[in-house]
């Protein structure tokens, strides 16, 4: 972003050198850095964030180039965020008050607008409880007005919104689930997206579902999911989720989950990685990504993509590989794409139909010789199709129970005939052992 009238000044503190994370959500709210000040160190000071003397020179250096405001790359408890206030002046931002500052010029929906509304109160009622604490200590901080008894008055009115929000989420959450449950009924699976922001996750979503979703370099372009169906999967939609960030502390990543809902009750996720990037990034996002989706009670399999493979170094796919092996059981296969430019798409459908947890599955027997091209396309179009045999005229197929009715007098026609390999539940009727 150029510096213009309209972006705010700040000067970026950080413990750690890699920056890039939070240069992003800076860009993406209308923030400028016009300095950073790095002081490594393997935890910040837990009452200033960086030290005694480091803070100083903060100081200095905030005047100097004149920035209106602060940004800490990282998370503070708010303790830090109340002293680094005190002694450096003006506004601070930590990683998840950027990330608030972005969702709420993002929501489209009312759903999208409790969920936020959730975060932000969760954030911001540590930091109320300790202003009050301040104010009976008589350390009142100077950039907050109306005393302690204005702010008491706050949190508690803060407390009665979040339990209406939880009702309202709850009821959210729940008429989600009747969706869930309508959709499995119809023979609908769900595959989500999931990982890093800017992995790829938008443009991969595109490619399976030939949509024009909008692919932007900035983060949370996704707020809430988008659906759709996969082109050559009948019965298999996509969603298109919010990406991961890293460092979210527990009681935030809880009221964050409702956003990842689609993630967690997923039948099958692809965990998108950026495969082009320096390994120990791609390791650390990894990392990073599993943890949310552990945390997440995780329903479904997972599929390890790398994405970007058109342009990353040697030895990409065996570090995919390498990653699965490592999850201990939560992967349970790679595929190594390039979205963009439409390559290893067919290996990755591949790998999902391989994969779903499919509740129907048949077997499609021929007689030898026949002709069937016709027949074959309409499986195509109807149903997924599992494996077809090289010698035999055998094709294995998963679909509804309604769909393959409507062959099977076409296959009987053709003297075929179809037998039920696995069975599942559907419109509450059970068909275990029957055949369609």
């Amino acid at each position: 972003m150029t510096d213009d009238d309209s972006s705010k000044r700040a000067l970026l503190l950080t413990t750690t050198p890699r920056v890039g994370e939070v240069l992003e959500l800076m860009e993406t709210a209308g923030i400028t850095p016009v300095a950073t000040l790095l002081q490594r160190r393997q935890k910040p000071d837990t009452s200033t964030y960086l030290g005694s003397g480091k803070l100083k020179e903060a100081a200095e250096l905030k005047e100097r180039v004149g920035a209106e405001m602060v940004v800490v790359n990282g998370v503070l408890k708010p303790n830090q965020f109340f002293n680094l206030s005190e002694v450096l002046g003006g506004e601070v931002y930590d990683k998840i008050k950027l990330i608030l500052e972005i969702f709420r010029e993002r929501v489209g929906s009312r759903e999208a607008s409790l969920q936020v509304e959730m975060m932000e109160l969760t954030y911001e009622l540590p930091i109320l409880k300790e202003y009050v604490h301040r104010g009976k200590l008589k350390e009142h901080p100077g950039f907050l007005a109306g005393g302690e008894y204005r702010i008491d008055y706050y949190v508690r009115r803060a407390r009665r919104r979040m339990a209406r929000l939880r009702r309202e989420l709850k009821a959210i959450e729940e008429r989600r689930r009747l969706e869930r449950e309508m959709r499995r009924r119809k023979g609908i699976y769900l595959v989500s997206t999931a990982g890093y922001t800017n992995a790829g996750k938008t443009s991969l979503f595109n490619a399976l579902t030939d949509e024009d979703a909008p692919v932007e370099q900035r983060l949370f372009t996704t707020l809430l999911s988008r659906v759709r169906a996969v082109k050559k999967i009948p019965h298999v939609t996509l969603a298109d989720t919010v990406g991961f960030i890293e460092g979210l502390p527990p009681y935030l990543i809880e009221a964050f989950k409702p956003t990842l809902d689609d993630i967690y009750t997923a039948d099958l996720v692809l965990l998108v990685l950026d495969i082009s990037e320096e390994e120990g990034e791609v390791r650390r996002k990894f990392d990073a990504s599993l943890k949310v989706i552990r945390e997440g009670g995780l329903k479904g399999r997972v599929i390890l993509v790398g994405n970007k493979i058109d342009v990353a170094r040697e030895g990409a796919e065996e570090l995919l590989e390498e990653l699965m092996l490592s999850s201990r059981g939560l992967v349970c296969s790679t595929a190594a794409v390039s979205a963009k430019e439409r390559e290893g798409l067919e290996r990755l459908i591949e790998e999902m139909k391989r994969w779903m947890p499919w509740e129907w599955e048949y077997r499609i027997i021929l007689p030898q010789g026949l002709e069937a091209e016709e027949l074959f396309r309409w499986l195509s179009a109807k149903t997924a199709i599992l494996q077809v045999a090289s010698s035999d005229p055998d094709i294995r197929v998963a679909a509804p129970r309604r769909v393959m009715k409507e062959i099977e007098e076409w296959v009987a026609s053709l003297g075929g005939r179809i037998e039920l390999i696995r069975s599942g539940r559907e419109g509450g009727e059970s068909a275990q052992g029957e055949s369609p």
